[in-house]
């Protein structure tokens, strides 16, 4: 059904048969609002949120212009879905844990990137509008920081309290007068925490988050860019706090295991939650070796070798897209 009209700018006491779901409601202009957003006769509000969830999870919101439902909108992909999700969102009592529990246990987001029939059903439906399978979508910037400190062993999972000052490259601060005044770094420890406590000004950015396309925070954004570009490769490659995660996930293994091929294979169920094929694993025991023998001279040769590995493994794309 369409939209109920918006509510009047001015809210009375009395019953107005012009909007029928503020009849009866009674109170402040603000507490009449809030309980018109909510109204069951009001399908908009849950319509804006299932789909914001459903794009979280699936890369592509049923509405793809999340940010307007208006007649300027684009037309959903799935209505009958859309309304289906709004309907259970609002019967569940509103809750987001059992729409997304509900999505994720759906086939259509078990399905995989690849499909038996990839060529035919490509020619029918060559953006997947019908979801026949996965898009491939890399991870975002909050998602991917998270998850390398998760596989390294570092994320610290504490809650709440304030926003934590990332440590940032000298050249980062150029054109401030006064740069300790400007970013004050906080403790290594508050540091590891996860991406939603961290600070984001508007003029100044985290360049490893803005590489991977962490929007401004000068207006809203509904819809990210998604682009893929050198400087995310060179920052994967050259950043000082991907080398930490590499470093500190190989001092992990070789405490845990002592020989050289039990750490790799390990190395690969930690960073992909798989065991690595036979193939795979002849190859990262070469490029080990070759690693260990260029370091040789050093007295951490096997650290320096094993975190090279490490260090190739979350460089790859198995790690940074979701298929």
């Amino acid at each position: 059904p369409p939209p109920p009209p918006p509510p009047p700018p001015i809210f009375f006491s009395t019953p107005n048969p012009a909007y029928p779901i503020l009849s009866g409601l009674v109170g402040s202009e603000m507490c009449i609002r809030d309980r018109y957003i909510t109204h069951t006769d009001n399908p908009l509000t849950s319509r804006v949120i299932v789909n914001r969830i459903w794009q979280h999870l699936m890369g592509k919101g049923i509405v793809t212009t999340p940010n307007n439902f208006g007649f300027k909108s684009a037309s959903p992909t799935h209505p009958e879905l859309l309304d289906w999700l709004a309907s259970e969102f609002v019967e569940g009592g509103w809750s987001m844990k059992k729409i997304i529990k509900m999505i994720v246990m759906s086939e259509t987001y078990k399905q995989s990137s690849t499909h038996p029939n990839n060529m035919e059903c490509a020619q029918i439906d060559p953006d997947n509008r019908l979801l026949w399978k996965r898009n491939i979508r890399r991870m975002d910037a909050e998602v991917l920081r998270d998850s390398l400190l998760q596989v390294s062993g570092d994320l610290n999972l504490k809650k709440g309290g304030e926003s934590f000052y990332p440590s940032l490259a000298p050249e980062v601060l150029e054109g401030f007068s006064r740069k300790s005044s400007a970013w004050t770094p906080s403790p290594d420890k508050d540091q590891l925490r996860r991406s939603i406590y961290m600070i984001s000004k508007r003029h100044l950015l985290i360049p490893f988050m803005k590489a991977f396309d962490f929007p401004s925070s000068e207006k809203p954004c509904g819809n990210r860019n998604r682009t893929t570009v050198v400087s995310q490769s060179l920052a994967m490659l050259n950043n000082q706090f991907i080398h930490s995660r590499s470093s500190n996930l190989a001092r992990v293994l070789i405490q845990e295991h002592g020989e050289d091929e039990d750490a790799i294979f390990n190395a690969w169920k930690q960073i992909f939650s798989r065991e690595p094929k036979p193939h795979e694993l002849e190859a990262s025991l070469k490029h080990y070796r070759k690693q260990q023998s260029y370091f040789s001279e050093k007295d951490n040769s096997r650290l320096l070798a094993l975190s090279s590995i490490c260090h190739v493994l979350i460089n790859s794309n198995e790690f940074l897209y979701i298929d």
